[in-house]
């Protein structure tokens, strides 16, 4: 007999957190050269939010053991906006080397299974559902930019690529 185990609970973040992970990603050259490599324009990584936060890596099996490495965070808010999960892309710019032990590039713990969507005009005709938070970020700037503006809201599923989030999440999905 297999047993499912309970997803971890929901972990947010208050805006304060995430106005002062946004001037932190500001001041760390390594990480806002990343992401402006990555195509990234500064308006892009005002309007998203795009920030830094600290998070747990490594393995406690290994002699490391585990550690804190800076990350991007990609903040995604709750339904009513209070509050917002943070999806991160850990230290990326980091070499290969210098990679602690059970090193993994994305972190998604305690966020729920669900829509994040980057563009929603008031009454959308269609959805483009992108593979991921940074297709979805940079097709959203595309379509905010352009005359589709009214038209197309973007979205992506935060629970990873082949998973699909609950039901009541797709109804998000217009048009």
């Amino acid at each position: 007999q297999t047993i499912k185990a309970e997803p971890p609970a929901a972990i947010t973040a208050n805006p304060q957190t995430i106005k002062q992970g946004h001037a932190a990603l500001l001041k760390n050259p390594n990480a806002l050269t990343w992401v402006l490599d990555r195509g990234f324009t500064m308006g892009q990584i005002q309007h998203f939010k795009l920030g830094l936060a600290r998070t747990k890596v490594g393995d406690s099996s290994k002699p490391n053991g585990y550690t804190h490495l800076p990350s991007i965070a990609i903040p995604i808010p709750n339904d009513d906006g209070t509050a917002y999960f943070r999806k991160k892309r850990v230290a990326p710019w980091l070499p290969k080397a210098e990679r602690p032990d059970g090193y993994q590039a994305w972190n998604q713990y305690g966020i729920p299974s669900m829509v994040f969507t980057t563009h929603k005009p008031e009454h959308p005709k269609q959805t483009w559902l992108c593979e991921g938070e940074w297709d979805a970020m940079m097709m959203a700037w595309q379509i905010k930019h352009s005359n589709l503006i009214h038209d197309v809201q973007v979205s992506c599923f935060t629970t990873g690529s082949g998973n699909i989030p609950p039901d009541t999440e797709l109804e998000k999905l217009q048009g």
